[in-house]
């Protein structure tokens, strides 16, 4: 993937890891990416690792989780969803947990 987004232009690439972090130390060496590392992974789901990284995220950023990408997708229901909290600039500010109304978690596979 890195490989591709590479020869796409796209040289500003970030690789959040958990689990099995230390894996990535030789890739990261042969393939010249940041990595942050998301300690608090156990129990935490896509929405909590976004937070994480919210600095890190702004208009125009991909987000890509395994073989599918993360989207936003307005929450159409009342039955409380992970949302998010952007400024005017679209940058992530905050999760609610609570939200029921807004843009939150989607997947485009």
């Amino acid at each position: 993937m890195i490989n591709y987004l590479k020869k796409s232009g796209i040289e500003d690439i970030i690789v959040v890891t958990g689990y099995k972090y230390q894996l990535f130390y030789k890739l990261q060496k042969k393939l010249n990416f940041q990595q942050i590392i998301f300690k608090y992974y156990q129990g935490a789901n896509s929405a909590e690792t976004l937070k994480f990284v919210a600095k890190h995220i702004t208009k125009g950023t991909f987000i890509l989780k395994g073989y599918s990408q993360i989207l936003a997708q307005k929450i159409l229901h009342t039955t409380p969803s992970w949302g998010y909290i952007t400024n005017e600039n679209q940058k992530l500010l905050d999760i609610d947990t609570n939200a029921i109304e807004g843009y939150g978690d989607g997947y485009l596979f």
